[in-house]
């Protein structure tokens, strides 16, 4: 069985009442880290709170209570490295007037820079898990989300932030998609979304890199996002990373197949829906 070296947080419903599954056994190989917040992990993490258990798409077995552990070495630790696909230096931020002290101001300073000093040219998805910071920075063009959530994610982690790319598929599309596949129908089209979550002030926030909206009371570990983008009104979190590489997408292919399969085995609707508010980033000026 392949096993995926990013942070890997599917979530999949349960019945109601069920013990989430720790499968240390079968889970992926942790780092020191991640075995200490395996250790440290409360029986009762907020990862259990929808009674849903985490689960790899790729085949693999349930393992909840080791998923939530690596999800919480990722966004709890003071500092973050740069993914095999994310390596940039501190520069490119500092272009955009970054400087790592402004909190939200920095974040709205990377996304009117993304939006200003490069060109989007769409390449209906056949960048996506190919694409570098270094190629995007040498080309100035940006494909779709994934690139920006590339860049936005990796630039402000080199400004000192924690951020993770959050790759997600429309609930709405997943409904669609799970009706389609069981009537043995062909799926038409795929609509997710890449967001990205970053720690700013002490406290967690979502960003939509390309609207320039955020959430302000993001809960990260609820999967619902209810933020509209283009024809769906919220999205449900495949996976989180520091790029795909780092959470096993390598390719729209590939993509595709892991959303299929979660439309196919997760039903949105049994989730609690986050109460939480959309905004517009402040000025960055």
């Amino acid at each position: 069985m392949k096993k995926l070296t990013g942070v890997l947080v599917v979530a999949v419903l349960v019945a109601a009442g069920a013990q989430v599954l720790s499968r240390r056994q079968n889970g992926p190989r942790l780092s020191p880290a991640e075995q200490q917040a395996l250790r440290d992990a409360p029986n009762d993490s907020e990862w259990q709170r929808s009674q849903d258990a985490a689960q790899i798409v790729n085949g693999a077995k349930s393992f909840g209570k080791q998923a939530a552990a690596q999800a919480t070495s990722r966004t709890q630790t003071a500092t973050q490295p740069q993914g095999r696909q994310s390596e940039v230096g501190r520069q490119p931020a500092a272009e955009a007037g970054v400087t790592g002290k402004d909190g939200l101001k920095d974040v709205a300073r990377l996304c009117r820079w993304l939006g200003q000093a490069f060109q989007t040219r769409p390449a209906g998805g056949a960048t996506v898990g190919k694409s570098t910071v270094q190629e995007l920075l040498e080309s100035r063009v940006l494909t779709g989300c994934h690139d920006w959530g590339l860049m936005l994610a990796a630039l402000l982690r080199s400004a000192g932030y924690q951020a993770n790319m959050v790759d997600t598929a429309g609930v709405q599309w997943m409904a669609a998609a799970a009706e389609a596949q069981r009537k043995g129908q062909q799926v038409k089209g795929f609509e997710g979304h890449v967001f990205v979550e970053a720690k700013i002030e002490g406290r967690w926030v979502l960003v939509d890199p390309g609207s320039a909206r955020y959430i302000p009371d993001y809960d990260p570990a609820n999967p619902l996002i209810p933020m509209e983008v283009g024809p769906q009104t919220s999205y449900c979190v495949m996976f989180k990373g520091l790029d795909p590489a780092d959470y096993g997408v390598d390719s729209i292919q590939t993509l595709n197949q892991h959303m299929l399969d979660f439309a196919r085995d997760t039903d949105p609707a049994k989730l609690s829906a986050p109460n939480c508010q959309v905004r517009e980033l402040p000025d960055p000026r």
